[in-house]
């Protein structure tokens, strides 16, 4: 899966680099990221997400639940939300770590569940997946990547509108 979306990835670091979080709105437009792509990747999951549902459940907490997805349109893979979502964890970790104690706030305030992301790829690496769903957990990691580049170019947009 890391080769397949290693551009989406690419793409999704390289904006949020853009995002000054050492300042009080660039810390709450990445907050607004998180909240509102979580909420749409937790419809697009119908609310399971495999070892990343805890995580997300804890997010939902935090923001409106009402986001639907048509039933017409297949819910993302419980096991790619897992990826997306907890291998994200470790790029938390890594930004919580430059930012002074202070600073880290909303999202970042949070320690990054590196333990469930552990979990995740001891049970993958015990019981692979199917051969056959091998091409949906790809397409449906893609799905979520997608999910939050919308959420991050919308959020950017909005800032770019802000200052202007």
């Amino acid at each position: 899966m890391r080769h397949s979306t290693a551009d989406r990835h690419r793409r999704l670091d390289d904006l949020i680099g853009q995002i000054d979080l050492s300042s009080i709105r660039g810390r709450a437009a990445f907050d607004r990221i998180h909240l509102d792509a979580n909420r749409k990747v937790w419809a697009a999951c119908r609310g399971n997400a495999a070892e990343a549902t805890a995580y997300l459940t804890a997010h939902m907490a935090e923001t409106d639940p009402r986001e639907t997805v048509s039933e017409s349109v297949a819910p993302l893979h419980p096991d790619a939300v897992a990826y997306v979502l907890l291998g994200s964890q470790l790029g938390l970790a890594s930004i919580r770590k430059s930012l002074p104690a202070p600073e880290r706030d909303g999202v970042l305030g949070r320690e990054p569940d590196i333990g469930a992301w552990r979990v995740f790829l001891a049970r993958l690496d015990h019981s692979p997946p199917p051969d056959e769903q091998v091409e949906r957990l790809v397409e449906d990691s893609g799905r979520v990547f997608d999910i939050f580049l919308a959420s991050t170019q919308e959020t950017l947009s909005s800032m770019m509108d802000d200052a202007v």
